[in-house]
């Protein structure tokens, strides 16, 4: 043993190298407290006496003798449930103290947004010793004499009054949790808490020493000697004192000498339920920390009928209200807050008619039809807890709905249906009404109930103990105390949470599982017949349905193996349930399996009885059933929680899995029980959504149900709009039943390539299908495999929303995804569609299809060669050769292309070369006269995960850095020229900004600019690196607002843009100088200490490109900064780095490795920059908050910040994640090729690092999701 030691640590250091002797100590030291904790817990129990205990059994099982101890148990989960101090039955077990979620879970956003109170008050009655002057002083005179001057102090004393009513008591962590984060944002002078009661429905007010003070003094009371308070009143205003005149006048006379507001923990919509229903307005300020009687309404017309009416800010505690007040009130913003208008009686004078309260039934079904989806979702979870508290409700929030928010979570409480329990000293324990139990138990689901069972059981795991936490009770036969507690547990505490609470149960316990799984079905004086769930002991599932851990009930089986259901007899239950409300159905369901028919005639027992009826409407619920039965196909899922239940008079019951995630297709059934599909956009404004609605309608009207489905109808009025469609099917072979047509891309990335005889069959029919399309003045656009239905005869063409009409364009077609790979030249150049833009469509879904190889491929090489690759006889060859040539000009007709598939003599499948016809180019816009015919270099837009972005990248992959010294910029000290329709706008941009100055408006101030003149690149002989040349003239601010923003604006007289005259058809590199008058730097930023990359929401105040994800840092380049006075060279490289320091606060003693990465050019509003990677190696998140607190120059310029692991797949993860319009162009080109750099830089310098990359964006594509069936 002596030697062991030795050998242990030689054996250490053979797998970690040269490592040092604490760190070996500390290994072994950790190996050896792992094993030995390993040890005990795997012990089959204690020595027997006196006998000696071997390191292994010899042979066989351990034999105990006789009279040896039996082995204790191994300890197991334990079920925990709310202690409930007005409970009736005590139950064995252990008090616990469950930590509470955070109360603000987006406190950092909320002090970022209280920022503005960090302003210090310039005149206050302390002093500070003045060193500047103090030397000054003994310098000029000899004599050194300290000289003081005024120090600023903190502006506010802040008062928090918080309302204590019955309903408040639901807020009272909102409360504290709000005074200490005020208190920590260091911004105040002092933060006090004072209470607001009520004594015979009149107010009183306490501090925070429980003194009583007379109302009228609160804003002037003596214990604040130097003024300046700001009053915020926390309350719901539900309690009956606030329908009185009493509490406002109190506001009124508070707001006439101090800032005042009320804050509202009720999202808006329900604020008219209570007593703050008085007019609403926006609040604008005159002067920072103005009382809030001098504040005044944006639009004083608000203000008329009230004759002298106060306004009063209102909040809500999220960071956009909180922002927009605190603007108000040190900033004077001129856009103000949300706030309401107190009439100088106190209330406004409403005639109310006296109405019955609802019934809590009728109160119950109101709130699942009319909350927020959300809201309605997170009431349904919390339904299947029998009692719990406010902080197990904001737990379950946390953890099984994430994407909820607290007004979500206020919906709930506020929603009248609940009952509450209140005892001295404890917090209220809420539970819902057995008429709302009823009612959200209808939408309820098995996993339900699985997810909320263990996200409790997860977070008492994380959190097990706290102090002031959760009040509960963990359950044991063996403890010694009986506490008053819920029966039905909430949670259970496993191995872990019981070893780190200290206790160990051996017992089974005698109360476990999740909640049961209400049944949908349940007996009600409205529903005779229907037979409810007999439930076990108390705390238990209900008979036959399997709890976690458990396997589930055996269902006994039916006719069909396909569905579980009998075949004959589904077309009755489906049109039953398309036809009637839910329990209309679920007493024609219960009456079928009983043995009654739902139609008439002699009733036919099918042997199931009343509970197996409510277990299957209990795994799943009616829509699940439906679903189940239809079996629509793996594409389709069952809808989610947010998904509209009813369009128009169809029922939905299916959503498809891809498309567009703005316009979503359902499956749905009509009055007669028959399949159709429903396209709903669901997150477009009304106007694009009436625009895509009434394009597809008047396309499908005109197609007739040839080669498109049939329109069935349609409305842009309801809420939400939607068009439906017939549905083509396809039976699959073996099926029992036709199943909606699958799109072309899913059947080929099931089977592969097709061979020559199905080849044939579709290229007839897409040729067939684009004749009618083009004869009916149709232009899709869009088109790729996705949009080819194959149903069982022909095909289909579907996803006609962005189509042409009669050569007029969508104006939504960029606005929406597209696959690049299917779309010919000038539609990716946004030069317009054609019906050869659909031809060459076609010749790529064919390469595609014979060849099992996406038409990317066909960017390499001729089409020629593609087809000589793809082995296709020559005939066919030199068709779809013409269809995908570059030139427009050159392609087939749709007409031609038919005859060609048909076998009949084509009178022209190839066309003679030549130039582009105006016709071709874009049929809707008059061409220029000076228009160039050559054509120009192709300028392909970065595309990523199948997006088509607006950035071109001119030089540059991310493979390897330009060097500075390569970057040669030529001043040319001249104001670039501006034509006669540029100037006049310029004009009136400036007279426009200067009006907005004088009035004290928000304006925009012009500075030096440069405009860019001529770009090119050469290579150097040695080592091929690129060198760059920038000509640049002087230009300004409102050079670039007058044209680049401008770009699409028409001229007076010919309508003429100058996107049209100087950029459409042309080479935007050598597009006029004027119109390149924005020249900067984009940056994306990485933190070496966290390893994460920086993403930046450009503010509403930026032009351009406002509320958008952009780089890290974005800077212009400037004639006041960065033209050198010494007449030096300009350098991105220092505009970079100016950037960093303005914008983050990263300074000159901070480490940063810096490279220039490429060129780019935004082709939308037509801006060049520099694309650079800055490595910060010694900074981190923490760090770079931690300067943003203290203040950045030009920290105006975004509105918020993410930090995403820098790794490829986290990054491209956030960038899909996001919509496509929330970003600037060229901002994913930027980071992808920062991605590229990285990789590269990993692996020493290889340039096949970039080949990880693409790796991961093939990931990331898979993971959000391909192309829908009718994108």
């Amino acid at each position: 043993m002596t030697d062991a030691l030795p050998r242990l640590l030689a054996a250490v250091r053979a797998h970690v190298g040269d490592a040092d002797p604490t760190l070996l100590a500390d290994a072994a030291w950790l190996a050896a407290s792992r094993a030995a904790a390993t040890d005990a817990e795997e012990a089959p129990g204690p020595e027997v006496s006196g006998g000696p205990k071997p390191d292994r059994p010899a042979t066989g099982p351990r034999t105990d003798a006789p009279g040896d101890p039996a082995p204790p148990p191994a300890a197991r989960p334990a079920p925990v449930s709310v202690r409930r101090p007005d409970g009736t039955t005590p139950v064995r077990g252990v008090p616990l103290s469950v930590q509470r979620p955070a109360p603000l879970p987006e406190a950092l956003a909320l002090a970022r947004a209280l920022r503005p109170f960090r302003r210090p008050w310039p005149g206050g009655t302390r002093t500070r010793l003045d060193l500047d002057a103090t030397i000054d002083h003994y310098a000029r005179s000899g004599t050194l004499v300290p000289i003081f001057s005024r120090a600023p102090e903190r502006w506010f004393e802040v008062i928090l009054v918080v309302d204590t009513s019955v309903t408040m008591a639901l807020w009272e962590d909102l409360a504290q949790a709000l005074s200490r984060l005020m208190h920590g944002l260091g911004a105040f002078r002092a933060v006090h808490t004072w209470r607001l009661t009520w004594q015979d429905l009149e107010p009183r007010l306490h501090d925070h020493r429980g003194h009583t003070v007379p109302s009228h003094r609160a804003a002037q009371h003596s214990g604040s000697p130097r003024g300046r308070r700001l009053i915020l009143v926390l309350t719901d205003c539900a309690a009956p004192g606030w329908r009185r005149d009493e509490p406002w006048h109190m506001l009124r006379a508070w707001g006439r000498s101090a800032p005042l507001a009320l804050v509202d923990p009720l999202p808006r919509r329900l604020w008219h339920r209570s007593a703050l229903d008085h007019p609403p307005c926006r609040a604008v300020g005159p002067y920072p920390a103005a009382p809030t009687a001098a504040l005044r309404p944006a639009d004083r017309a608000s203000t008329g009928p009230l004759g002298g009416g106060q306004v009063l800010p209102t909040l809500t505690p999220t960071p956009h209200s909180l922002r927009a007040w605190a603007h108000t009130v040190m900033r004077a913003d001129a856009e103000g807050c949300e706030a309401v208008v107190v009439p100088p009686g106190g209330r406004p004078r409403r005639q109310r008619d006296d109405v019955d309260a609802p019934s809590p039934a009728a109160m119950a079904d109101a709130f699942v039809r009319t909350a927020p989806p959300a809201a309605v979702r997170l009431a349904v979870l919390a339904s299947t807890l029998n009692s719990f508290t406010v902080p197990m409700l904001k737990v379950l929030r946390e953890r099984a709905l994430p994407e909820t928010r607290l007004s979500d979570l206020a919906e709930v409480l506020s929603s009248g249906l609940l009952t509450v329990s209140r005892e001295t000293g404890h917090e209220p324990v809420l539970g819902f009404t057995a008429a709302a139990q009823e009612r959200l138990h209808r939408e309820l689901t098995r996993r339900d109930a699985r997810l909320v069972h263990q996200a409790m059981s997860a977070h008492l795991a994380d959190h097990p103990h706290a102090p002031h936490g959760i009040q509960a009770v963990l359950h044991s036969p063996e403890a010694a105390s009986r506490l008053p507690a819920d029966l039905r547990p909430f949670a259970e505490a496993g191995t872990t949470a019981l070893r780190m609470l200290g206790l160990h149960t051996t017992s089974r316990p005698t109360v476990g599982g999740p909640p049961p799984v209400p049944t949908a079905a349940r007996a009600g004086a409205d529903a005779p017949g229907e037979a409810p769930v007999t439930a076990g002991a108390p705390g238990q599932a209900p008979s036959g349905i399997p709890m976690p851990g458990q396997a589930p009930s055996a269902v006994p089986a039916r006719d069909d193996p396909a569905t579980g259901f009998p075949a004959r007899r589904q077309s009755e239950l489906v049109f039953a349930w398309s036809r009637t409300e839910r329990r209309g159905f679920l007493r024609r369901l219960q009456d079928y399996f009983r043995g009654g028919r739902v139609t008439d005639g002699a009733p036919e027992p099918v042997g199931r009885s009343e509970r197996d009826i409510a277990l299957e409407l209990a795994h799943g619920g009616l829509e699940h059933l439906v679903h189940q039965m239809l079996d629509p196909g793996p594409s389709w899922s069952r809808l989610w929680p947010d998904d509209p239940r009813q369009a128009g008079p169809y029922r939905l019951y299916a959503r498809y899995l891809g498309g567009w995630s703005r316009v979503v297709m359902f499956l749905g059934l009509d009055t007669a029980g028959e399949t159709v599909t429903v396209r709903v956009p669901l997150s477009t404004a009304p106007e694009v959504a009436e625009s895509l609605i009434r394009t597809e309608a008047e396309a499908l009207t005109r197609l007739a149900g040839a080669h498109a489905p049939r329109l069935l109808g349609h409305s842009v009025e309801d809420s939400p709009p939607w068009i439906a469609a017939e549905c083509a099917h396809r039976r699959e072979e073996g099926g029992p039943r036709p199943r909606p047509a699958p799109n072309l891309r899913l059947l080929l990335e099931e089977r592969g390539a097709l061979g020559e005889a199905a080849l044939l069959r579709l290229g007839r029919d897409l040729a067939e299908a684009l004749r009618h399309a083009h004869g009916a003045g149709l232009v899709h656009g869009s088109l790729a495999p996705h949009c080819v239905l194959l149903p069982d005869r022909g095909v289909q063409l579907v996803g006609w929303m962005t189509a042409s009409v009669d050569g007029v364009p969508s104006r939504l077609r960029d606005a929406f995804r597209r696959d690049a790979d299917f779309e010919a030249r000038e539609a990716q150049e946004n030069l317009g569609v054609t019906t050869a833009s659909d031809v060459f469509a076609v010749g790529a879904i064919l390469f595609t299809a014979a060849t099992g190889q996406w038409a990317g491929r066909l960017h390499s090489g001729t089409p020629r060669d593609a087809w000589e690759r793809a082995g296709l006889d020559g005939t066919l060859g030199d068709v779809l050769s013409g269809c995908l040539d570059p030139d427009p000009a050159v392609r087939p007709t749709a007409a031609e292309l038919a005859e060609a598939f048909s076998g009949r003599p084509a009178s022209r499948v190839r066309r003679e070369r030549g130039p582009f016809p105006a016709q071709d180019a874009s049929p809707w816009a008059p061409v220029p006269p000076e228009r160039d015919r050559r054509w120009s270099p192709r300028r392909e837009p970065f595309t990523l995960g199948g997006r088509v972005t607006d950035c071109h990248l001119y030089e540059g992959d991310g493979a390897r850095a330009i060097p500075e010294r390569n970057v040669l910029v030529h001043h040319l000290a001249e104001h670039v020229d501006l034509p006669a329709e540029v100037r006049r706008w310029r004009a009136e941009i400036e007279a426009e900004e200067a009006r907005k100055a004088a009035a004290g408006e928000p304006h925009r101030w012009n500075s030096p600019r440069f405009a860019l003149e001529g770009i090119t690149v050469a290579r150097t002989a040695d080592q091929g690196e690129p060198v760059v040349h920038l000509k640049l003239r002087d230009a300004d601010y409102y050079d670039f607002l007058a044209a680049s923003l401008n770009l699409d604006r028409p001229r007076p007289g010919d309508g003429l843009t100058l996107r049209r005259l100087h950029l459409e058809n042309r080479d935007p590199v050598h597009a006029p100088a004027f119109l390149s008058s924005s020249l900067g730097v984009i940056v994306a930023v990485e933190t070496g200490a966290d390893g994460k990359m920086l993403f930046a929401r450009s503010s509403p105040h930026v032009a351009g490109y406002p509320r958008r994800w952009n780089a890290s840092v974005s800077e212009g380049l400037s004639g006041a900064h960065d033209l050198p006075p010494d007449g030096s060279p300009i350098s991105f490289h220092a505009t970079a780095r100016r950037a960093l320091r303005k914008e983050l606060g990263v300074t000159a003693e901070d480490r940063v490795e810096l490279e220039l990465l490429a060129f780019g050019l935004d082709l939308r509003l037509h801006q060049w920059a520099a694309f650079f990677r800055a490595v910060l190696p010694d900074l981190g998140e923490e760090d770079l908050r931690r300067r943003w607190a203290r203040g950045v120059e030009d920290r105006w310029e975004h509105d918020s910040h993410a930090f995403v692991p820098a790794d490829p797949d986290s990054v491209l993860d956030f960038i899909l994640e996001q919509p496509d319009r929330a970003w600037a162009p060229c901002a994913p080109a930027l980071f992808c090729l920062a991605l590229v750099r990285g990789a590269v830089l990993r692996r020493g310098g290889d340039p096949a690092g970039r080949l990880d990359v693409e790796a991961a964006m093939r990931r990331a594509r898979r993971r959000h999701g391909g192309a829908g069936p009718a994108e």
